[in-house]
C-alpha cells in the first residue's frame, strides 16, 4: 500500500499490484485507492485501544472502592462474629436473630464486591486461572455444603445425582469453578419456595456437563438469555416477585465459564421449574477440539455410585421469629 501525501487533505492511499504479460516481455500495474478501508482500520485499531484503557481505568477504580470498602465490612462481620459468640454477654433468641442478619446482609455486601471486582478485571482481560485436572465430585459436595443452611431455612432438599461410572473430571480453575457451582445453587434455592434442588454431571465428547435443576416458578417470559446480561434482575415465572440481588452473579458466572473454554446456559424444565446447565473442558485446550467456541483459552499462572448419592436436606424444624 502507499499513502501518497496531499497538502491540504489526509493523505489517499493506494494499494498497487503488478501482473507479467505472458509473451510480452512486460508488465502491467493496476492500483486501487483504499484510502477508506485504511481509515476504517486505522479508527477500529484507535477505539480498540480506547475501549482497553477505559476498562484498565474501571478495573483500577474497582479495585480501589473494593478495597475501601472491605475494610468496614469486614469490620462488621468481625464484631457480629464476636456477639453471636457470646464475647460482651450472652444474647437472647431476638437479639441473636437479627445479629445473624446483620452478618448476613454483609457477607452479601462482599460477595457483591467481589462480583463487581471479577467483572472489571474480566472486561480488563486480566483475571488469572489455574488450571488443572478437578474431580467434580469433590466440586459439587463443598458447593451444596455452602448453601446447605440456606435450604434448611426454607425446607429444601439438596440432591445430588451422578451419572454412571466414575466422577469425571474437568480441566479448569477449581476456586472459578466453585464459585460458578455456588452462585447457581444460591439462585436456585432462593427461587424456589417448596421441591428441591438437584445438581448432576455427565461427561461425553471431552467435555463434561453440571446442571442445576430446582422446582422453582421458571425462567421469566423475557427469556433465558436475559439472566445473564449485566446488572439485570427479573422475577422468574408467571405472577413471580422480584427477589433481591445485584443482577451480576448470572453474568460473572457465564463470563469464567467462557473463560476456562466453557458454556453456560439456561432453560426451562418440561415439568417445571429451571435447569441451569455448566459446559467445560475434561482436558487442555489443545487435546478438547471445539470446545469453548467463544472466549476460550484458559490463562495460567487453572469414585461416584450411579444414580442417587443421597445427599438428602432435611427442612430445619427451627422457625424463624416473625418481626414485630
Amino acid at each position: 500500500t502507499l499513502a501518497l501525501p496531499a497538502a491540504h487533505a489526509a493523505p489517499r492511499h493506494l494499494e498497487l499490484r503488478r501482473a507479467a504479460l505472458p509473451g510480452a516481455g512486460g508488465s502491467v500495474v493496476a492500483g486501487w485507492d483504499v484510502s477508506e478501508r485504511e481509515a476504517a482500520r486505522h479508527a477500529a485499531g484507535a477505539e480498540a485501544e480506547e475501549l482497553r484503557r477505559q476498562a484498565e481505568r474501571r478495573e483500577r477504580f474497582f479495585s480501589a472502592m473494593s478495597h475501601d470498602l472491605r475494610t468496614p465490612i469486614t469490620a462488621v462481620v468481625g464484631y457480629s462474629e464476636l456477639l453471636l459468640d457470646d464475647v460482651v454477654g450472652e444474647l437472647n433468641e431476638r437479639q441473636h436473630e437479627m445479629v445473624e442478619r446483620i452478618a448476613q446482609v454483609a457477607a452479601h455486601l462482599a460477595e457483591l464486591l467481589n462480583d463487581v471486582l471479577d467483572l472489571a478485571r474480566l472486561d480488563a482481560g486480566r483475571l488469572e486461572f489455574a488450571p488443572e485436572p478437578v474431580a467434580l465430585d469433590r466440586l459439587v459436595a463443598e458447593a451444596l455444603l455452602a448453601v446447605e443452611p440456606q435450604a434448611h431455612a426454607k425446607g429444601l432438599r439438596l440432591r445430588r445425582e451422578a451419572g454412571a461410572g466414575a466422577a469425571p473430571h474437568a480441566y479448569v480453575d477449581a476456586r472459578r469453578t466453585q464459585q460458578i457451582l455456588v452462585n447457581l445453587l444460591a439462585n436456585a434455592v432462593k427461587f424456589t419456595d417448596a421441591g428441591e434442588v438437584r445438581v448432576g454431571w455427565s461427561a461425553q465428547d471431552a467435555v463434561v456437563r453440571l446442571t442445576v435443576e430446582d422446582t422453582g416458578p421458571g425462567l421469566p417470559a423475557a427469556g433465558a438469555e436475559a439472566l445473564f446480561e449485566e446488572f439485570t434482575q427479573l422475577a422468574s415465572g408467571r405472577g413471580a416477585k422480584k427477589e433481591p440481588g445485584s443482577g451480576l452473579g448470572l453474568a460473572v458466572s457465564r463470563r469464567l465459564a467462557r473463560a476456562m473454554g466453557g458454556e453456560l446456559s439456561a432453560a426451562n424444565r418440561a415439568r417445571g421449574g429451571a435447569v441451569f446447565t455448566l459446559t467445560l473442558p475434561a482436558a487442555p485446550p489443545s487435546s478438547t477440539p471445539g470446545v469453548g467456541g467463544q472466549g476460550s483459552g484458559v490463562r495460567g499462572t487453572a469414585t461416584a455410585t450411579p444414580g442417587n448419592t443421597g445427599v438428602d436436606v432435611p427442612p430445619d424444624p427451627r422457625p424463624l421469629t416473625p418481626d414485630p
